[in-house]
C-alpha cells in the first residue's frame, strides 16, 4: 500500500499540542483521517491514553466508524512495532478503545448524568423521551392542562385576544421551547427577549438607515446599468440626503417632504427583476415609518407570551418527572447544572482528560458549547469544522461559535490558533474552480460570517489521470412555446400529459427531470477515476446522485426517471430499521408480546394491518381518556362490537398470541406475512421492490437470530432493540446500480462521481414568515398585532380585525430571513462540493432574466433562488455556458414517444396489454407457480392479474403514505388456477356475457346522434359483422335497459360532455416479483374530464337477489366494488394529479348510480 503524503497543514494539527486548535476544513480535506491521525499521534508518541480523551462528534455513524478506523489503525501499529514495551501499550490502547469515550455529545452528557445523578437527587432509572410521538403526547397533555387552569382564572386576556387559535399557539410554544433547549442561559434568553422591547426604535432607525444606505450602494454599483449619468448622480444624492436626514429622526413627519419619497429609478431595458428588489426597498421605508402610527406591540402582551411559554415549560418538566423519563435537553441541563454547582466535579474531568477534542464543531448549539468549554482547560480545545457547510439550524447549531472562536484566535494567537484545511482530495478542479467563482462572489463577512477569500478557496489536491471535458454544464430551457401543431396530440394524450404538463401548463420541474433523464443516457459508459483503484472504469447507474432541496422534488424526477427505465434507489444512508414497512411489523410484534403498549398499538391501528384513519383514532382516543382505560388495546376491544376490521383483526391477534408460545419467531413471521399478505402489498408502492427486500431481511434476521440458539419474542425484540439503539444495519443490504436521488442534507459527508443539481430555480422561501410570533438567532422576538374592532365590517358578522406587521415584527422577521438565506448559501455549498468527476446544474430562466442577473450586482439577500447565487459567478473570470432549447424541446417529445412505443412504462391499449399477457403460455405460468419463491404466498398471485381479482386485496389503494393512512386486509382462502378448456364449447349465454356485451354497444356509442332502440340494433349488428360480438348473445341482449340509461338525467349528462368522455380506458402495471413480472391490469370503462374534476365511472349489470330491497343491494355493490373503484382511481389521479376524481358505479339494471365515497 501507497505512504500516505500529509501536506504541510495537515502534519501541524496532526502533531498540534500544548493550545487550543480550530481547525477550518473545508469540503473533501480529509479532516476524519488528520483527526484520527491526531489521535494516533497522541497515543503513539505522547503516551496519551485513550481513557484521557474526549472525542465528540455529531452522530453514532460517525462515532463508531470513527472507532473502526483507529482499531485498524492500531491494529497496524502493533503489527509493525519491534519494541515490547511500546507494542504491550499499544495493545492496551486497543483493549480501552470500545469503552472509550469517542461517542457523540448526548452520550456523554447521559454517561455524566448516569454516573453523579445522586449529587442532583435524580432517579438514576429515568427513561429517555425519545419518540416523537411521545413528546407530541406531552405537549397536548401538558398544553391542555394549562389553558384549562387559564379559562378557570381568567388569565392572559390579551394574549388569548391575540391567539384565537389555539394551535397556532401551540406550535409558538414548541418554538419558543427549541430556543430555550439550545441555549445555555434561559433567564438571560428571557430578558433579551423583553429587552428588545424597551430598545425597539434604536434598532429601528439602524434599520432604516442600513435599508437607504443599501440603495444607494446599489446605486453605485450599477452605475453604468442606470438609464442617464445625470438621472443616477441624481437618485444617489437624494438617497444619501435621505440617509443623513432620516439620522435622529423618530417620525416620519419629521423627514423633509422632498425627501419622504425615494426616487424611481429605472434601469436600462426595463430589467424587472432589479425594478421589483428596488421596490421592496422603497415600500419597506415608508411602511416602517408609517407603521408607526398603528404601532399597537406592548411589553404586556410580550410579557403575557413568555408568562405563558414559562408555565408550559414548568408542566413539561414535570410531566416528564412524574413519567420518569427525559429529553436529551434535560440531560444536558442536568450536567450544565453539575458543572456549575459542583467545581470539583469540573476539576476532575480537567485532569481526566488530556485534550476535548470535537468534530463537526460547526454544529453544536451554545448549551453543548457551555458543556465542552467548561470541561477543557483553557488550552486543550481541539475543533475541527467547517462554518461553510453548517446547515441544521433547525437543530439550533450556531455557527457563529466557530465564526467567533476564528476571529479571537486570528487576533490573539496566545489563545488558540488557526489552522485552514484548504485542499480538496475529492474533486476534479474543473468542479473546484466552479465553487471557487461561486462562492468568492456571495459568501462574504457581512452574509454569512465567511470572506471567501484566497484563505478560504478551494485548491485541488487529487490527481486524475484521464483528461476529459469536466467543465460544470448547465440544463437549462428557456420559456418554452409548444407548436400549435403540437397541441392536438397533447390533449388527446393523457401520457405526454402526465409526462410534460401539470394542469395543462407545461410544467418546467418534469422537463428538468427529462433533461437529467438525457443527460444520464449521454453520460453512461464514459471512462472514470475511482480514488483507490488502478484502472478507470465506466461510468455506472450507482455512480450518479440526483441532489434536490426536498423530497418533492425526488418525487418528480424519480417518476420521470422511471419513464426511461433507469433505475433509481433513495436515502443510501437511511437506517434500515427506519423504513416504514419494517416498522410496521415491529409494531405488530411489540403488541402480540404485550398489547397494552400503546404507541406500538396505535401505529399498528394506522397501518395496512387495521386501517384506521386520523379520525378515527382521535374519536377512539377520547373515548379511551373519557371513559379511564389505561390502555387503547382495552378500548380497542369495546370498539370491536361496532367495527368489523376491528373484530377481526383482534381475534387475529389473539390466535398469533397463542401461537406464540409455540413456534419460533421465523415461523411466526411468516405465519404473519402469509396471513396479511403484507409482502404484496409493498408491491403497491413505487419502490415495491425495495420494501419486499426488506421484509425478508427481517425474516433472515430471525433466521440468524434462532441460529444462535437464542428462542422467544421477547429476546428477538430486545435484540432488535439493541440494533436500533446502537444504529446497526442488517447485513445483507446491498449496493444497487441504480441513481442515488438524496436531499441536499442527506448528502453531506458523501461523494459522488457525477451530480446533479435539481431544481436550482427555485424561490427559496422562509416558511414560518406569516406567523404571528417569529424568533431569529440573535435573540430577537417579534409579535403580529392583531387590531379588533368593536364594530363589525359591512355584511360581515364578527368584528373586524387587522393584522399588523408592525415595524418590530419586520425587523426580526428581516433578521429570520437573512439568517434563512445564509444558510441556503451554505446548503448550496454542501451541494456543489459533493461531486467528484462532474457537476450539473439544473434550471430553467428567460435569456433577458439570465443576462440582467449576470450584469447587474444585487445585494446577497435580494437574490432568492440558488440560481441567481450561481448566475454570480458568470463574469469575466467564469463563463458559465447555457443554451436555448427551443429546438431541443420536440426532441424531448420525440424522445419520449420512442420510449414509449418500446413500452418502457406504460401499456396504452388492450390489444398490447393482451399480448404481454399472452406470451406468457399456461405451460409457462404453471412452472412459474411451481417455482420456490421466497414469499410463498406470492406464488399465488397469477402472473396477469386483473383489478378485479385485487379489489377486496386493495380496499384503499389511494393509499400515498403508509403512515398516513391504511387498508386492512387479510389474506382470502387460496385459490386453485385452473389452466382453462379453450375448446370447451358454450352452449348457454352467460350472465358474464351479456354484462361484456352491454359493456361493448356502450364503448361504440355515438353519442353525437339521437339514440333509439334501433340506434342500439343496429350498433349490434355491425360488431356482431366485424367480429367483436357473438351473434347468440347479440340475441338475448336487453337493449331497453341501455335506452333507459341513455335518456336518464345521467345519460344526458354523458351526451352534453360527450367531447371530454373517454370509454374503455386500459391500464396495467409491471410489478417485479423476484424475476417475474406480475401485471396488474385494469380497463376503466370510462371518465369525463372536467374543469376541476373528473366523473371515472364504471357499468355494472348485476341484478337484485331474491326479495332484496334495493337500498341493501346498493350496500352490497358499494362493498363489493369499492376497493376496484378505488383503485381504478388511484389509476386515473396519476394521469391527472391537480383535479378531484370522482367514481361512481352506474347499476344499469336499476338505471341508477351509486356515489364511490373514500
Amino acid at each position: 500500500m501507497a505512504e500516505v503524503h500529509y501536506t504541510e497543514e495537515q502534519k501541524r494539527i496532526i502533531e498540534h499540542e500544548g493550545n487550543n486548535l480550530l481547525v477550518s476544513a473545508s469540503a473533501g480535506s480529509g479532516k476524519t483521517m488528520v483527526l484520527i491521525e491526531h489521535i494516533l499521534f497522541l497515543i503513539q508518541e505522547k503516551k496519551v491514553s485513550l481513557d484521557q480523551l474526549l472525542v465528540v462528534t455529531f452522530t453514532n455513524d460517525a462515532a463508531n466508524e470513527m472507532k473502526q478506523r483507529l482499531k485498524s489503525l492500531l491494529q497496524k501499529a502493533i503489527q509493525k512495532e519491534k519494541e515490547k514495551e511500546q507494542k504491550r501499550w499499544l495493545q492496551d490502547q486497543l483493549v480501552k478503545l470500545p469503552s472509550a469515550m469517542i461517542c457523540t455529545i448526548d452520550s456523554f452528557c447521559l454517561q455524566v448524568l448516569q454516573k453523579y445523578y445522586y449529587l442532583l437527587e435524580l432517579d438514576p432509572k429515568i427513561q429517555l423521551l425519545t419518540e416523537k410521538v411521545e413528546q407530541m403526547e406531552m405537549q397536548e397533555e401538558t398544553f391542555d392542562t394549562w389553558f384549562e387552569e387559564q379559562v378557570r382564572l381568567q388569565k392572559h386576556p390579551l394574549l388569548f385576544q391575540q391567539f384565537q387559535d389555539l394551535a397556532a399557539l401551540q406550535r409558538v410554544f414548541v418554538m419558543a421551547n427549541q430556543e430555550l433547549d439550545a441555549t445555555a442561559d434561559e433567564e438571560a434568553l428571557y430578558q433579551q427577549w423583553l429587552y428588545w422591547f424597551d430598545h425597539k426604535e434604536e434598532y429601528y432607525q439602524q434599520k432604516l438607515l442600513s435599508i437607504a444606505k443599501e440603495m444607494s450602494f446599489f446605486l453605485s454599483d450599477n452605475a453604468f446599468a442606470i438609464e442617464g449619468t445625470s438621472f443616477f448622480e441624481k437618485g444617489t444624492e437624494i438617497y444619501q440626503q435621505f440617509c443623513q436626514a432620516l439620522e435622529g429622526k423618530q417620525a416620519w413627519s419629521e423627514v423633509p417632504k422632498g425627501l419622504r419619497k425615494p426616487p424611481r429609478v429605472e434601469l436600462k431595458g426595463t430589467n424587472p427583476f432589479t425594478n421589483t428588489a428596488l421596490k421592496e426597498d422603497q415600500k419597506l421605508l415608508k411602511e416602517a415609518f408609517e407603521s408607526q402610527k398603528e404601532e399597537a406591540i406592548s411589553k404586556e402582551l410580550a410579557i403575557e407570551l413568555l408568562e405563558s411559554i414559562y408555565e408550559i415549560r414548568q408542566l413539561e418538566k414535570e410531566w416528564r418527572k412524574e413519567k420518569g423519563v427525559a429529553t436529551f435537553s434535560d440531560v444536558a441541563k442536568n450536567v450544565q447544572q453539575l458543572l456549575q454547582e459542583q467545581p470539583e466535579l469540573v476539576r476532575l474531568y480537567q485532569e481526566q482528560f488530556i485534550e476535548v477534542i470535537v468534530d463537526e464543531y460547526q454544529d453544536v448549539n451554545d448549551l453543548q458549547e457551555n458543556i465542552l468549554s467548561t470541561i477543557s482547560r483553557g488550552d486543550n480545545y481541539f475543533m475541527v469544522g467547517d462554518a461553510k457547510q453548517s446547515i441544521y439550524q433547525f437543530r439550533k447549531a450556531n455557527p457563529h461559535n466557530f465564526i467567533a472562536k476564528r476571529t479571537l484566535y486570528l487576533e490573539d494567537q496566545q489563545k488558540g490558533k488557526v489552522i485552514s484545511l484548504r485542499d480538496n482530495f475529492r474533486s476534479r478542479k474543473e468542479v473546484l474552480d466552479f465553487a471557487n467563482a461561486v462562492f468568492e462572489k456571495t459568501m462574504t463577512d457581512a452574509f454569512g460570517g465567511i470572506s471567501y477569500d484566497e484563505k478560504e478557496a478551494l485548491r485541488a489536491g487529487a490527481t486524475y489521470s484521464q483528461s476529459w471535458d469536466a467543465t460544470t454544464e448547465w440544463l437549462t430551457c428557456e420559456e418554452i412555446k409548444i407548436p400549435e401543431e403540437w397541441q392536438e396530440t397533447i390533449e388527446e394524450s393523457k401520457e405526454l400529459q402526465d409526462a410534460f404538463f401539470q394542469e395543462g401548463k407545461l410544467d418546467e420541474k418534469k422537463l428538468q427531470a427529462h433533461l437529467i433523464a438525457q443527460s444520464i443516457q449521454e453520460q453512461l459508459g464514459k471512462e472514470i477515476y475511482i480514488q483507490g483503484k488502478e484502472e478507470n472504469h465506466p461510468l455506472s447507474y450507482h455512480d450518479i446522485a440526483i441532489l434536490s432541496r426536498s423530497n418533492v422534488g425526488l418525487s418528480i424526477v424519480e417518476n420521470i426517471l422511471a419513464k426511461y427505465k433507469i433505475p433509481t434507489v433513495r436515502s443510501k444512508n437511511m437506517n434500515y430499521f427506519q423504513a416504514i414497512e419494517v416498522q410496521q411489523v415491529l409494531a405488530l410484534l411489540e403488541i402480540i408480546e404485550n398489547p397494552y403498549q400503546n404507541i406500538p398499538f396505535v401505529a399498528v391501528l394506522r397501518s395496512p394491518f387495521v386501517g384506521m384513519k386520523e379520525q378515527e383514532l382521535m374519536d377512539l382516543r377520547h373515548y379511551q381518556k373519557e371513559e379511564g382505560k389505561q390502555s387503547i388495546y382495552l378500548q380497542a376491544k369495546v370498539w370491536a362490537e361496532k367495527d368489523e376490521r376491528l373484530a377481526q383483526f383482534l381475534e387475529q391477534l389473539s390466535f398469533w398470541q397463542q401461537r406464540k408460545r409455540n413456534i419460533s419467531v421465523r415461523e411466526l413471521l411468516w405465519d404473519i406475512y402469509e396471513q396479511t399478505q403484507i409482502v404484496t402489498y409493498q408491491l403497491a408502492f413505487d419502490n415495491g421492490e425495495q420494501r419486499q427486500r426488506n421484509l425478508s431481511l427481517l425474516y433472515e434476521q430471525a433466521e440468524a437470530f434462532e441460529a444462535l440458539e437464542y428462542r422467544g419474542l421477547s429476546s428477538f425484540l430486545r435484540y432488535v432493540r439493541r440494533l436500533v439503539k446502537n444504529n446497526k444495519e442488517l447485513e445483507g443490504i446491498q449496493k444497487e446500480n441504480a441513481v442515488i436521488l438524496q436531499t441536499i442534507h442527506g448528502s453531506k459527508g458523501l461523494e459522488y462521481p457525477f451530480v446533479y443539481l435539481y431544481q436550482m430555480d427555485q424561490s427559496l422561501q422562509l416558511k414560518n414568515n406569516k406567523d404571528l410570533v417569529i424568533f431569529s438567532n440573535k435573540n430577537h422576538l417579534g409579535l403580529k398585532y392583531r387590531q379588533i374592532s368593536d364594530f363589525a365590517k359591512e355584511k360581515e358578522q364578527l368584528p373586524y380585525q387587522k393584522t399588523i406587521r408592525n415595524y418590530t415584527y419586520q425587523a426580526v422577521a428581516e433578521e429570520a430571513k437573512k439568517e434563512y438565506l445564509e444558510e441556503e448559501l451554505r446548503i448550496l455549498y454542501v451541494a456543489i462540493t459533493r461531486a467528484r468527476e462532474k457537476l450539473f446544474v439544473v434550471g430553467f430562466g428567460k435569456e433577458t432574466e439570465i443576462e440582467a442577473r449576470e450584469t447587474i450586482s444585487l445585494p446577497l439577500e435580494k437574490n432568492n433562488s440558488f440560481m441567481n447565487w450561481i448566475l454570480a459567478a458568470s463574469s469575466a473570470t467564469y463563463h458559465f455556458p447555457w443554451k436555448k432549447n427551443e429546438q431541443e424541446i420536440e426532441q424531448i417529445f420525440r424522445n419520449f414517444w420512442e420510449q414509449k412505443q418500446k413500452k418502457l412504462e406504460f401499456i396504452t391499449t388492450v390489444e398490447p396489454a393482451k399480448e404481454k399477457a399472452a406470451e406468457k403460455t399456461w405451460q409457462e405460468v404453471e412452472a412459474v407457480l411451481q417455482q420456490k419463491y421466497h414469499y410463498e404466498a406470492q406464488t399465488e398471485i397469477q402472473s396477469y392479474q386483473s383489478v378485479s381479482h385485487l379489489k377486496h386485496e386493495f380496499s384503499d389503494p389511494d393509499i400515498v403514505q403508509l403512515e398516513e393512512q391504511g387498508a386492512s386486509f387479510f389474506k382470502e382462502k387460496s385459490t386453485n388456477w385452473k389452466q382453462p378448456n379453450w375448446q370447451e364449447s358454450q352452449k348457454e349465454v352467460t350472465r358474464a356475457q351479456l354484462g361484456s356485451a352491454m359493456h361493448l354497444l356502450l364503448q361504440y356509442l355515438d353519442w353525437t346522434k339521437d339514440i333509439t332502440l334501433d340506434t342500439f340494433i343496429e350498433l349490434s349488428n355491425e360488431l356482431v359483422h366485424k367480429g367483436k360480438l357473438d351473434l347468440l348473445v347479440a340475441q338475448k341482449l336487453d337493449y331497453t335497459t341501455l335506452l333507459k340509461f341513455v335518456h336518464s338525467p345521467l345519460g344526458q349528462f354523458f351526451k352534453e360532455h360527450h367531447a371530454h368522455l373517454y370509454c374503455e380506458q386500459a391500464f396495467s402495471g409491471l410489478f417485479p416479483v423476484e424475476k417475474e413480472d406480475v401485471l396488474v391490469h385494469g380497463i376503466i370503462d370510462g371518465y369525463i374530464v372536467l374543469e376541476d374534476w373528473v366523473l371515472l365511472y364504471d357499468y355494472k349489470t348485476n341484478l337484485r337477489r331474491k326479495y332484496e330491497r334495493k337500498d341493501t343491494f346498493k350496500k352490497r355493490m358499494k362493498d363489493e366494488y369499492y376497493g376496484q373503484l378505488r383503485l381504478y382511481a388511484k389509476a386515473l389521479q396519476g394521469t391527472y394529479p391537480e383535479k378531484k376524481i370522482v367514481p361512481i358505479l352506474i347499476l344499469l339494471s336499476e338505471n341508477d348510480w351509486l356515489l364511490i365515497e373514500e
